[in-house]
């Protein structure tokens, strides 16, 4: 009824779950459908598989927000010739950062910061590592984690424990979650996501871009292709502690370097995953004649 009284020119989903509802309705009318592909697809679950399999095979086209999660549509069985990549917006903050505001001044640049979920598989323990072993170098150099719920409690607890066995209480911080964590990203020197489940993409590298804050990433999922290596960020050899170290000890090595990267990283946030940008690649999906959806 709502198809046939609003007469849209296309349908919009971003989930398989949400076309298990609609799938009969969709069926039913030949109206253009258009899925926003977030994560890789659910191999995990045959049942999952075969409802996001069936939503497929109905989109008209495909938007994958990394090359990553494109690549493992095709091998998932989508056809190459129906998907396209735009790379996600950064959330909107209340502080909004425009590309020509002067980048803050950040000190002696001897900061990191992880924005994220306190759990194994975003690499907190090779951070923790590598910090430790890179803290007598660098008797300046603090840590702060951002993130948390009340479900990571046994994890957090673990984390803090190493950092108080390692004489770390004072340089190591955990803040818990932060719904903006765009004040501590402007003041801090380097972003580190140290993934090591294959991240599609992730939302936080952009928001450090966007306050010029170059990032230090393992070479999981979607992350390479979020960062410049060696221009705006640095993308480590492999996801272990050996690996970040030697990152971030190359980044720490040279501050004006790393003030040159800052300028890159904001510069990348608006040429690459920019609102303008973002606003002209979705609005070419919906225009046959610009190549997207029919």
């Amino acid at each position: 009824r709502a198809i046939n009284s609003f007469r849209p020119t296309h349908v919009h989903l971003g989930s398989s779950l949400v076309y298990s509802y609609v799938a009969l309705a969709l069926a039913r009318s030949r109206v253009p459908l258009v899925y926003r592909m977030g994560d890789c697809p659910p191999l995990d679950s045959p049942f999952n598989f075969r409802i996001w399999n069936m939503a497929m095979r109905r989109c008209d086209w495909i938007v994958a927000n990394s090359k990553f999660v494109l690549k493992s549509a095709i091998a998932a069985g989508v056809a190459s010739t129906n998907i396209s990549v735009i790379h996600n917006l950064a959330p909107s903050t209340t502080d909004r950062v425009h590309p020509t505001d002067p980048l803050p001044d950040q000190g002696d640049l001897e900061n990191l910061i992880y924005v994220g979920a306190i759990s194994e598989h975003k690499g907190l323990l090779p951070l923790v590592e590598a910090f430790a072993r890179l803290a007598p170098e660098y008797p300046s150099l603090r840590l702060d984690i951002l993130g948390g719920s009340r479900y990571d409690t046994p994890f957090r607890n673990q984390l803090v424990q190493m950092v108080a066995a390692g004489g770390l209480g004072s340089r190591v911080f955990f803040h818990g979650h932060v719904a903006d964590p765009s004040t501590f990203l402007k003041r801090t020197a380097i972003h580190v996501a140290p993934a090591m489940w294959e991240e599609p993409f992730a939302n936080v590298v952009l928001e450090a871009k966007r306050e010029g804050t170059p990032s230090v990433v393992f070479p999981s999922g979607g992350l390479p292709e979020m960062v410049r290596h060696q221009v705006d960020g640095y993308i480590c050899r492999s996801k272990s502690t050996d690996a970040l170290v030697e990152g971030l000890r190359w980044m720490l090595a040279d501050t004006g370097r790393l003030r040159r990267m800052r300028v890159a990283a904001r510069a990348d946030s608006a040429a690459r995953f920019g609102p303008a940008r973002f606003a002209r690649e979705w609005a070419n999906v919906y225009r046959p004649e610009k190549g997207g959806a029919p």
